[in-house]
């Protein structure tokens, strides 16, 4: 029977342990690299300017697997592609938002850690120029998971009365964000 039968969501409840355990794990490891950059290079912490590769490698295997694992979760996956496409897009979507956001992170993130494949392949003049328009991509590092961050706790207020009034709070998009770092 599919997803439904193992995770117990249904078009009722399309929101369930699922989700939660998809969005913490995935957390977990994305925000490797988002915390790292912040520390490193807006923060200027340079002692921990080794610890930042293998952050972005964390932080592209999170994002990769948790955009999946959403992706998967959301149902029809294999309509996903149109979500970049403008025409079929609702742009007061908190959902298409955050989906775009966390698309480009992955594509930044992969841009941010293709300087360890160009140093293993020898390729000293690609790299670079790729190190002179390289903080471009550490500051959309830092800005999008700073968005969708902010975002994915939007979900949760749009919710309204399906979430359970415990955890109903105007702050739950600040919340997400802190949660992040």
């Amino acid at each position: 029977h599919g997803l439904g039968a193992v995770t117990n969501l249904s078009d009722g409840y399309p929101w369930g342990i699922w989700i939660a355990v998809d969005l913490v794990a995935g957390t977990a490891f994305g925000c490797a690299g988002y915390c790292m950059a912040l520390l490193v290079y807006i923060l200027n912490r340079g002692e921990y300017h080794p610890l930042v590769r293998p952050a972005i490698l964390a932080s592209l295997f999170g994002y990769t697997l948790g955009g999946l694992a959403v992706l998967i979760d959301l149902g029809r996956y294999w309509q996903g592609y149109n979500m970049f496409l403008p025409w079929l897009n609702q742009y007061n979507s908190v959902m298409l938002e955050t989906a775009l956001c966390i698309g480009a992170y992955v594509t930044v993130l992969l841009v941010e850690f293709s300087p360890a494949f160009l140093e293993r392949f020898r390729m000293k003049n690609v790299r670079r120029r790729l190190h002179r328009v390289l903080f471009l991509f550490i500051g959309l590092g830092v800005l999008l998971p700073t968005m969708h961050q902010s975002s994915m706790g939007t979900i949760l207020v749009v919710l309204g009365f399906r979430l359970s009034p415990l955890w109903q709070t105007q702050l739950l998009p600040l919340f997400f964000l802190i949660s992040a770092l």
